[in-house]
C-alpha cells in the first residue's frame, strides 16, 4: 500500500515533497485547496460522520443478566453401585 502526500496530494511521501512553502496545497482526498490531514476537509467529516453513525451492537456483554445457576446434582445414597443404577434407571 503506497502513501500519498499530505501537501500536495502526490504519490510520494510527505517527507519527499518538492511543493514550496508558497505552492498551493492539494487535498488528496477531495481535490481542494487544503492539506489532506484538514480536519474540516469534504471528505474527513463524511468519514467521521459515517463512523458514527455506523450501526453498535445492541447487548453488551458487560451489562447483560449473568446465566442461571446449574440445577442441584441428584445425590445417591453411598451403598449406591454403578451396577444398580443401570439396573434401575
Amino acid at each position: 500500500m503506497s502513501s500519498n502526500c499530505v501537501k500536495c496530494g502526490g504519490p510520494h511521501a510527505s517527507s519527499d515533497c518538492k511543493k514550496e512553502r508558497e505552492d498551493e496545497p492539494k487535498c488528496f482526498n477531495c481535490s481542494q485547496k487544503h492539506p489532506a490531514n484538514y480536519q474540516g476537509c469534504a471528505a474527513f467529516v463524511a468519514a467521521k460522520q459515517a463512523l458514527l453513525n455506523r450501526t453498535r451492537p445492541t447487548t453488551n456483554i458487560l451489562t447483560t443478566k449473568p446465566a442461571p445457576p446449574f440445577p442441584p446434582l441428584q445425590t445417591l445414597p453411598q451403598t449406591t453401585t454403578y451396577s444398580q443404577i443401570l439396573k434401575n434407571p
